[in-house]
């Protein structure tokens, strides 16, 4: 950064993006152009399930639930990222995108009812989810799994 502002370089490349407070340094100098993309890629935070606490599927639900994904994008990602509430990103992250909204409660991953965990939120929830345990999961195509009494 140093040589680009000092006039050693005449070019940087940052495959990661350029962080929010170099953006701000650089933005009012008439001699710099920034041509920026959109960040092209997926951070995560991954597990290594074959070691314990990791492998507990419970623990990573709680790890997921405590994780404040706002201070982790702005903070330690500088900005760059944008935090992720669903498992599918979206495909552009500019795009005009409706909240979604969650209704009825989070089961408890340490001591979930003896019923399906989805059962409280679940618009198509019936009789079955209430009184029977989580549903198993059935494969309903190919590489596609589904733990549901109504499928």
């Amino acid at each position: 950064m140093l040589a680009l502002q000092s006039a050693e370089i005449d070019y940087m490349l940052t495959p990661l993006g350029l962080a929010r407070g170099f953006q701000e340094q650089l933005a009012g100098r008439e001699d710099i152009r920034i041509i920026a993309n959109p960040p092209n890629g997926i951070r995560y935070l991954g597990f290594n399930t074959r070691r314990q606490p990791m492998a507990m599927k419970k623990f990573r639900q709680a790890v997921s639930i405590l994780t404040d994904k706002e201070y982790v994008t702005g903070t330690v990602l500088a900005g760059v990222a944008d935090p992720a509430y669903t498992m599918v990103p979206l495909p552009d992250p500019a795009a005009e995108r409706e909240e979604v909204e969650i209704k009825g409660s989070v089961s408890s991953p340490v001591d979930p009812a003896p019923r399906c965990r989805f059962y409280d939120r679940c618009p198509m929830a019936a009789e079955i989810c209430e009184i029977s345990d989580h549903p198993p999961l059935e494969e309903v195509g190919p590489k596609h799994l589904v733990a549901c009494y109504r499928v």
